[in-house]
């Protein structure tokens, strides 16, 4: 396969209105984010402007960005061969993704959009994970509000759950209220991330009893009879593996194709990498690209789920063909 970037993951704000207990990005450092200027420059480069296919808009919170409909627009009109954006969310704050639906329906462009936004309970469990109160009754509102756009904006939502010990008893109520709003929902264990969610020293995220681990592999198996999960099949099988110390045995799309550039623009194959290429503000995107060639990525004990975002996106599931394998 060749080498070259078709996924990037693009964080463009640390600045964030939850205070999740897996995730320290609130607390990072706001002052260096990446100006209009930055992102002109990495998507008119032309290793990006010639290849990427599909973009991930996260945070942080990236409603909070007040340029991100600039951001979007810099995408959309310099990458040639885009098929979908993702913009993953909390649905904290209802009349943002008003003006991002209206800009969507104004763009009347080709490109697919997908919403997916951060579930980890019902009720007050949501807000308690999410460390703000009122939480889940502001996500509901916002849902509400894709319910009164869905005829007149097609884009796609549904819901991401980050499994933790904290978490791991919501998984049900969860998925039933993802039932509920006929809505998928999608699982996958929390990370330790240097370069992302800056929680790498915080080892109880990663610390399951064996009943919460017997508890997490039954539920997954439950919802995989259910046909409720909209990620790759194998990816789960593989996971409820990974729970009982196995190595992960599903391909990656970030290994060759992938890119993540942090919101301060600093840039990696793939978050759960450490190896920094280095940054857009002093670096042109093919330079580092190029310099990357020779870099391993490694995949062995990586829960991340992100590869299949794109395959269930329905974006580039040629590429994701040797991804999905086994090896």
């Amino acid at each position: 396969m060749e080498k070259i970037p078709k996924v990037v993951i693009l964080p463009i704000t640390n600045r964030c209105n939850a205070k999740c207990v897996m995730c320290n990005i609130w607390k990072k450092d706001n002052s260096q984010e990446l100006t209009l200027e930055h992102y002109n420059k990495i998507f008119m480069d032309e290793i990006i402007k010639n290849n990427v296919e599909s973009v991930n808009i996260t945070g942080g919170e990236p409603t909070l960005r007040k340029e991100l409909l600039r951001i979007i627009d810099i995408i959309v009109d310099n990458c040639e061969k885009l098929k979908s954006i993702t913009i993953n969310t909390n649905g904290f704050i209802p009349y943002s993704y008003k003006k991002v639906l209206d800009y969507i329906i104004q763009k009347d462009s080709n490109i697919e959009f997908y919403f997916y936004f951060s579930l980890d309970g019902v009720l007050e469990h949501h807000d308690k994970i999410r460390g703000v109160k009122g939480f889940f009754e502001r996500l509901e509102k916002t849902l509400d509000v894709f319910e009164e756009y869905k005829e007149k904006c097609d884009v796609s939502v549904g819901f991401n759950f980050t499994i933790t010990p904290y978490s791991c008893d919501n998984m049900i109520e969860a998925n039933e209220y993802a039932k509920k709003r006929g809505l998928t929902i999608d699982y996958t264990l929390s990370m330790p991330s240097e370069t992302y969610f800056d929680n790498a020293d915080n080892n109880d995220l990663w610390s399951y009893s064996n009943e919460q681990k017997i508890k997490i592999k039954n539920n997954l198996l439950s919802f995989l009879k259910e046909n409720t999960l909209s990620y790759n099949r194998a990816y789960y099988r593989n996971l409820i593996k990974m729970i009982d110390g196995g190595t992960r045995r599903i391909g990656c799309i970030f290994k060759e194709n992938g890119m993540f550039i942090t919101a301060e623009g600093n840039v990696y194959k793939c978050w759960s990498d450490s190896q920094k290429l280095g940054n857009v503000k002093e670096e042109t995107v093919s330079n580092m690209w190029e310099n990357s060639l020779n870099k391993e990525v490694t995949c062995s004990n990586c829960y991340n789920n992100c590869y299949v975002n794109y395959t269930r996106n329905n974006s580039i599931k040629g590429l994701m063909n040797d991804a999905n394998r086994i090896y």
